[in-house]
Parts: C-alpha cells; sequence; structure tokens
C-alpha cells in the first residue's frame, strides 16, 4: 500500500511539472504534451526527465 501512495505521488508531482513547464515556456513557444508517454517519463525520472523532454522538443 506504501508504493502505491509513493508512485502517485510521484505520477501527480510529474504531471504538475509539465504543466509548470508548458506554462513558464508558453512565449518561447516550448509545449510538451501531457499524455501517457510523458507522465510515465517526467514520473519515473523526476527533473531529469522534463529536462529531457525539453531537449527532444529542441531536436525534434
Amino acid at each position: 500500500m506504501k508504493k502505491i501512495v509513493i508512485m502517485i505521488k510521484r505520477v501527480c508531482i510529474g504531471i504538475f511539472g509539465l504543466y509548470s513547464v508548458n506554462v513558464l515556456f508558453k512565449t518561447i513557444n516550448i509545449l510538451i504534451p501531457i499524455n501517457v508517454y510523458t507522465i510515465i517519463i517526467s514520473s519515473s525520472l523526476g527533473f531529469f526527465g522534463i529536462l529531457s523532454l525539453i531537449i527532444l522538443k529542441f531536436l525534434i
């Protein structure tokens, strides 16, 4: 039960992180879609996952 609560917290923090990046970088057109794949990356890797999504956005 404790692991499930920790996982739910990480998913919520990942969603909040993606949303905050979208709000902060909206003016320079860096919008990362919030879907299942980006939530999995951001919740499992944390800050570095969000950073890697931003870098991927520049490369593509």
